[in-house]
């Protein structure tokens, strides 16, 4: 049963990987480490703060002490000073960060690009060289990847990795595979990737076959969103997996947490049918402007519609097509990558197929899609592909419905509008 709560139980601290800094990944890798780093600042003040309390209690000790009959404080002060904080017979008990808690250790990054790891070193990340550098030095590896492909690939990686330490992560569990040596054996493996579910299946069983414990956990939002912190996760897996990462879910990655069970595919069949709602609704309302436009609606009176009638998320996505974001400038990163678009929502029509059921609304929003991507084939420059959001399927319908597909915004932004008034070419 799919829920919304999230484990509150405190957790061991356990050594966090991160594999991947793309838009997504970066974001939320940053603010594991930004939390990370908070967590051991807290630490450093409540150790300093204890120690002043314990100089505090052994002055006023030895000042009772010197004022004292001998004998009377000889029995009266027999114990240490340092003893006298929990009498208990242990003396004073100070965690890491003073509340019962241990800082975790800096998250460790890899990235192909090695300069993507930057974003992460700055607030005291560990960047790695390799794949096997982080795997051998964390007990938790999360993956933010770009589709299926890389997904399955990184996984090889992973369970081929040499094992050059001995060590036994702290949250290993027994197992009985025949790959007793295998290098993510006892290890947790997160992938917050939106793959599709059958690719989700085939990882659990690689995984689970080399004795590691797998949970998927894509997330809900674009690269603006996971920066804030701001995205929601859907978690599917073993529960205690949950409990060893939720400190840095909820309140640091995500603003919401949704257990969805413990097949993780099951998170990935949520998260794909998110995609097909958003991707339709974008769809539907990339309509409505054209429809606005070509019978002499103003534009901002539909989107003030948008937001009376449908709420903010239809009025971001609005937005989105109204400010120019569904057509970035040359060289500027999109929101929501197109390319990932296009993978979302075939794995909605693909995935309903195997079922035997047709989703036209979803058909006809990846049609636009590829217009999309076609255009952008052709505007790239030097060969190259242009870079487009996702809501710019907003620009494929109206190209197929006689308009530009750049907005009067886009092309004042990127100095077209003035070259067309002027008889120049776009």
């Amino acid at each position: 049963m799919t829920t919304t709560t999230t484990p509150t139980k405190s957790s061991p601290p356990v050594r966090l990987g991160w594999i991947g800094l793309g838009n997504m990944g970066i974001g939320m890798a940053r603010n594991i480490q930004r939390h990370i780093a908070a967590s051991a600042s807290a630490a450093s003040a409540a150790s300093v703060s204890a120690l002043a309390d314990d100089v505090t209690k052994s002055s006023l000790a030895q000042g009772r002490e010197a004022e004292a009959d001998a004998s009377a404080a000889t029995a009266a002060w027999d114990t240490p000073a340092d003893e006298e904080d929990d009498g208990d017979g242990r003396g004073p008990q100070h965690s890491a960060v003073g509340t019962g808690e241990e800082v975790w250790p800096p998250l460790r990054v890899y990235n192909r690009t090695a300069s993507r790891c930057e974003g992460v070193e700055e607030l005291g990340g560990v960047r790695c060289g390799s794949v096997a550098e982080v795997l051998e030095g964390s007990d938790v590896v999360f993956l933010s990847l770009s589709d299926d492909a890389a997904v399955l690939a990184m996984i090889e990686t992973l369970v081929a990795t040499p094992d050059t330490s001995s060590a036994t992560p702290s949250h290993s569990h027994s197992h009985s595979h025949s790959q007793s040596q295998s290098p993510v054996k006892g290890k947790i493996i997160i992938d917050t990737t939106t793959v599709h579910p059958d690719t989700t299946k085939r990882v659990t069983q690689t995984l689970t076959d080399h004795g590691a414990r797998f949970a998927a956990m894509p997330v809900f939002g674009p690269a603006p969103v996971a920066a804030a912190g701001q995205l929601i996760a859907a978690f599917a897996g073993p529960a205690d997996v949950l409990e060893v990462i939720s400190p840095v879910l909820k309140g640091v990655i995500a603003r919401e947490v949704m257990v969805v069970g413990d097949e993780p595919e099951k998170a990935v069949l949520l998260k794909t049918t998110s995609n097909l709602l958003t991707a339709t609704m974008t769809q539907a309302i990339a309509e409505a402007h054209v429809f606005a436009a070509k019978t002499g609606l103003p534009a901002s009176t539909l989107e003030r519609l948008l937001e009376l009638n449908l709420g903010p998320y239809a009025h971001l996505t609005s937005q989105r097509m109204t400010s120019g974001v569904y057509c970035p400038a040359p060289g500027t990163p999109p929101w929501s990558d197109l390319a990932l678009a296009l993978k979302d929502v075939g794995h909605g029509v693909d995935t309903a197929a195997k079922r035997g059921m047709r989703l036209r609304a979803g058909e006809a929003t990846l049609e636009s899609l590829r217009m999309a991507r076609a255009w952008a084939e052709r505007n790239g420059g030097d060969g190259e592909v242009r870079s487009l959001d996702s809501s710019s399927l907003f620009g494929a319908i109206r190209e197929e419905n006689g308009l530009d597909f750049e907005n009067d915004v886009v092309k004042e932004r990127d100095g077209k509008k003035e070259k067309e008034e002027n008889g120049g070419e776009c």
